[in-house]
């Protein structure tokens, strides 16, 4: 009995180390991770059912000089103005007591009656995510619609941060007129904040302001989607644990 079972082992290790008669889920038989990466939708607001974004007045940057802390008494707010889907989306004059924007939802400023409406003088305003965790995450994009009619000194801005408090980012002005333009930002790349992902609390800024002069109407924001990549790891064995349960092995 005891000779059958040395030789029985010997045969086993035989199969194993030449690799004919181990079978797994692996293709190579050596426990190697198998990962399959997945994009997983992290957040997404389109403004249809309200919005979940923080608005505030003042925060945003401004082409020259320091920003108006107090604002105009315009900011984000829904409208049915201009939608990139659906019916909603989110303009830098849509909210506030200096307004143009009159119930519902702003549809005086639509061609139907009597529109556009121009963003008031002096507009500051931002609106800005909850802070998200991308910790276990390797690899994302930012991505919105955007509608634009600016001259060089009224900037509309995209920005993040990590601490909730200092914001770096990107300044657009000039027009898009002709339409919503889909735009995307690799979070793995930001401006002095370098690599977000692995992050566990970042928060994006959508800002909006104006000068003085020139006013016009401003931007319009819809379906803000952060879309991050996630891999699955489909098998690992580092054969620690001595539990060989998930392979099977067939004498030559």
């Amino acid at each position: 009995a005891a000779d059958n079972l040395a030789l029985a082992l010997v045969l086993l290790c035989i199969g194993v180390i030449g690799g004919k008669a181990a079978t797994s889920s692996v293709k190579s038989g050596r426990g190697h991770s198998s990962r399959q990466a997945r994009a997983v939708l992290l957040f997404q607001e389109g403004f249809e059912q309200g919005s979940t974004l923080v608005v505030e007045e003042g925060y945003a940057p401004v082409a020259y000089g320091t920003p108006n802390f107090g604002g105009s008494g315009a900011y984000w707010g829904r409208t049915v103005a201009r939608a990139a889907y659906g019916l909603f989306s989110s303009w830098c004059a849509g909210d506030g007591w200096n307004s143009p924007s009159l119930p519902p939802y702003g549809a005086n400023c639509t061609p139907y009656y009597g529109g556009p409406c121009f963003v008031p003088p002096n507009t500051n305003t931002t609106m800005t995510t909850n802070p998200l965790d991308l910790s276990a995450f390797t690899s994302g994009t930012l991505t919105w619609d955007l509608w634009l009619q600016t001259e060089a000194a009224d900037w509309f801005s995209v920005q993040a941060s990590t601490d909730g408090v200092n914001f770096y980012g990107y300044s657009y002005y000039g027009s898009t007129s002709s339409g919503f333009v889909p735009r995307q930002l690799q979070l793995a790349g930001w401006p002095v904040l370098g690599n977000l992902m692995g992050r566990d609390q970042v928060w994006f800024r959508f800002g909006y302001s104006s000068n003085q002069t020139v006013m016009g109407q401003g931007a319009f924001v819809d379906n803000i989607r952060v879309e991050v990549d996630h891999v699955d790891i489909l098998f690992g064995d580092g054969f620690e644990s001595g539990d060989t349960s998930r392979w099977s092995f067939v004498l030559p």
